[in-house]
């Protein structure tokens, strides 16, 4: 058997065995099978299945929890918070779940969406009340926190809702015009006319940065000579 016919006979079997629990999903056979009997029962018809329905009330409220058009850009960027999701849940409850059951979910039953609302798109991680002494020796001279740049003590609630505000203000700002982003970074990068070293597919390139492009990545004129892209999926920048 060559590949091809090994995967051609996994599907079939795949397919039949599908068919078979479909049409004898009811079998007190399945109720036995660990992983198999809460399947046999969803979406079964019977009375007893009010997993369905409620499952589908909760994907409806998790999706107009995380759509720009009702919270904004934040709520899909970053998220309603860790085990928030009985929030957005409660907001966007449908009173025709009650006849099913009346009850609270803190989870969507549903990973990717459970991922999408309390921790969304992006995870951002700030240092707050770090000092220099918490930092290992060969950060110490370049990493920094809240704490470290006020001379003093931070409100993180404070800064988590003012780090929230802007978020919002740029995205918007980007919807309408890209460049302005693009001008705000060029303003206040560390890296534009400066000498940078990066590693891109297990390669080292130096270069000035002379820009960056919003689909390309960070741009660079390079020693050897040339310009030339660095998308930031696949390129780190050298120390």
């Amino acid at each position: 058997f060559n590949l091809r016919k090994s995967a051609a006979i996994l599907i079939l079997l795949g397919i039949v065995f599908s068919a078979v629990f479909v049409f004898t999903r009811e079998n007190v056979f399945w109720q036995k099978v660990p992983g198999l009997a809460r399947v046999a029962v969803i979406g079964s018809g019977e009375a007893e299945d009010i997993s369905t329905p409620v499952r589908f009330y909760l994907y409806e409220s998790s999706l107009k929890a995380i759509q720009p058009s009702q919270n904004g850009w934040s709520k899909l960027i970053i998220g309603w918070g860790p085990d928030n999701f009985i929030l957005a849940d409660s907001k966007y409850y449908n009173a025709s779940q009650h006849k099913y059951e009346n009850k609270w979910y803190d989870r969507a039953h549903n990973k990717l969406l459970d991922v999408l609302v309390m921790n969304a798109v992006i995870g951002i991680g700030i240092n707050c009340h770090q000092q220099k002494a918490d930092f290992p020796d060969e950060l110490k001279e370049s990493a920094t926190s809240v704490d470290m740049v006020l001379g003093g003590f931070g409100d993180r609630r404070d800064f988590a809702r003012k780090a929230i505000e802007n978020l919002e203000k740029w995205l918007d700002i980007s919807a309408k015009d890209r460049q302005k982003v693009l001008d705000k970074w060029q303003m206040l990068s560390s890296l534009l006319g400066k000498m940078v070293g990066v590693e891109y597919n297990n390669q080292h390139f130096y270069g000035n940065c002379i820009g960056v492009d919003p689909q390309k990545g960070l741009i660079l004129q390079l020693e050897r000579g040339g310009v030339r892209m660095f998308d930031a999926a696949h390129t780190s920048i050298l120390k």
